[in-house]
């Protein structure tokens, strides 16, 4: 057995744990002109690729910086750490709104976090990585929306 091989268990058990909870979960874009979009894991949303297709964005993605590794931390440290994610995101230059993450049970707080346009899902995920993240919502503009696991997170 490698030396990894504990760390890669627990790494595997937090996607195990967070897999449900995350599909269990509405992605909330707010849009322009108080255009609201909810968006699931695995769930086209022909409406939203419509009007991403109108800002002519090729792709997008939801980031947090909420909880990070689903560790839940106060309002204060979250209020924080999304001010940040805010500062970094426009010291980049990424073009972004607000979104926020709401569980279908409410067993957990609601996400502030950021749809993010047209960057690419390495970049996403690095910033996502920074802010330790268990994963980033993320797809091609017309594609279904998906998990992109990081490595602290798989």
């Amino acid at each position: 057995m490698s030396a990894e091989a504990p760390n890669a268990r627990a790494a595997g058990s937090l996607q195990d744990a967070l897999l449900a909870p995350f599909r269990a979960t509405r992605y909330r874009v707010l849009g322009e002109a108080a255009e609201v979009f909810d968006l699931r894991i695995d769930v086209a949303q022909p409406q939203f690729d419509d009007w991403l297709r109108r800002r002519g964005c090729a792709c997008w993605a939801i980031v947090s910086a909420h909880n990070p590794q689903a560790t839940l931390l106060s309002a204060d440290e979250n209020a924080l750490r999304h001010g940040a994610l805010a500062a970094r995101l426009q010291a980049l230059g990424w073009q972004h709104l607000p979104a926020v993450s709401i569980a279908d049970a409410g067993d957990w707080p609601p996400e502030e976090a950021f749809l993010v346009l047209d960057a690419s899902v390495e970049r996403l995920s690095g910033l996502a990585a920074e802010f330790m993240q268990a994963a980033v919502v993320f797809a091609p503009t017309g594609e279904p929306p998906q998990l992109v696991w990081l490595a602290g997170g798989r």
